[in-house]
């Protein structure tokens, strides 16, 4: 039964997935035909290679990814420090408070915002969007750096102050090494979540900001499947690569955690 609803949810996601791909490389079948007759590759060149817009928004899409992905797990790192390594009056409504950009809908959220950086006169430009983007990043990746500072014994650390540690070789030495699974999760997530950003992007962006996701969406809102489909495979291309670089690094610094862990 376990391997029924496992085909099947395999199934699942990788026919969309395979539909996508071939719809990038064959025209739209004409009635009465199922099947399409040809397959070409003059939509891949359309994209990769006539489209001037095409690099500048990959481009973009990377670099906020990055610098989102950086700084919203920074943020979220000394955040779940302070909930999980102090007590201090009004902690618990704090940590409940900063999830707070996840229950408003986006379009109040991201006008509000909007708001804001037009009095910082930071619209229209990529820090505008990096900063829109960790806002609705921080409460992922606060949860999951309370996680792993919640899975660290303390005696580690009180052990390495006691023997004369400081306490920032002790951060570094001990903590950060024990941390790394958890930053690279938390940066895969906040590449993730800015990759694939659309509403903030245009919004915050203007119009000038364009990313991956933005150039996507016209073909898709025109019903021009084609070019769609070949942006599409792009953008789940980039998706599984960072995904696949997130958990192959996470495993590795897992076992070394598990080792260290094995005597406590």
């Amino acid at each position: 039964m376990k391997k029924i609803l496992l085909t099947l949810t395999c199934l699942t996601l990788l026919l969309p997935m395979a539909v996508l791909f071939v719809t990038s490389f064959t025209p739209t079948a004409a009635y009465p035909d199922l099947l399409p007759r040809s397959f070409t590759l003059r939509y891949w060149e359309s994209i990769l290679v006539r489209n001037a817009l095409f690099m500048a928004s990959l481009r973009n899409s990377i670099l906020i990814g990055i610098f989102n992905g950086v700084l919203s797990s920074l943020i979220g790192m000394m955040t779940a420090r302070a909930l999980v390594s102090h007590n201090w009056p009004g902690k618990k409504w704090i940590h409940h408070l900063s999830a707070l950009p996840l229950f408003i809908p986006a379009m109040t959220l991201f006008m509000s915002v909007h708001l804001i950086l037009l009095r910082l006169h930071i619209v229209n430009a990529l820090l505008g969007v990096i900063l829109a983007h960790t806002l609705v990043t921080i409460p992922y990746t606060t949860n999951i750096f309370v996680a792993f500072f919640q899975g660290i014994p303390a005696e580690l650390e009180h052990a390495a102050r006691t023997l004369g540690c400081s306490k920032r070789d002790c951060f570094r030495k001990i903590l950060l090494p024990l941390l790394l699974p958890g930053l690279w999760l938390a940066f895969a997530m906040g590449f993730l979540i800015s990759f694939s950003e659309y509403f903030s992007t245009f919004l915050i962006g203007g119009g000038r900001v364009i990313t991956l996701a933005g150039l996507m969406y016209p073909f898709i809102s025109n019903y021009d499947a084609n070019h769609g489909a070949v942006l599409g495979v792009l953008f789940i291309a980039v998706n599984f690569l960072v995904f696949f670089l997130a958990e192959r690094m996470t495993k590795k610094r897992l076992k070394t955690i598990h080792y260290l862990f094995g005597s406590f």
